[in-house]
């Protein structure tokens, strides 16, 4: 077996902190771009549901109430929301398929009752 010389285990030491450094460098990328992502799909749920004259209030109400209608029953589909919404007091028909995805996808990644909250 080699012997390394001090100069050879420092180098090692620094090449492998480098690479430690340049792996955690890269997964806060990863972790701010995911973040960015999400609030892309909350600005596409907004603009979707604002399309249908909710208000800022109204659609974070209806995304909570399409969170609690999915804790009760996780393999609900569009038409199963909608009617529960219905039974809730909004107009029929109002969450189609894709905003209902995107909802969903809101909801399990990092939607929380005072997230995309406007100041």
């Amino acid at each position: 077996m080699k012997k390394i010389d001090l100069d050879s285990q420092h180098q090692l030491f620094y090449a492998g902190f480098a690479i430690t450094y340049w792996i955690f460098f890269v997964l806060l990328i990863m972790n701010n771009f995911d973040r960015k992502k999400n609030c892309n799909i909350a600005g596409l749920v907004f603009k979707r549901l604002y399309s249908r004259n909710l208000t800022q209030i109204e659609v974070r109400r209806l995304i909570l109430d399409v969170q609690n209608i999915l804790c009760d029953d996780i393999d609900t589909c569009t038409e199963a929301v909608n009617a529960k919404l219905t039974g809730l007091g909004w107009t029929s028909s109002l969450v189609d398929s894709v905003t209902f995805e995107l909802i969903v996808y809101l909801i399990e990644n990092e939607w929380t009752k005072d997230s995309y909250a406007f100041h």
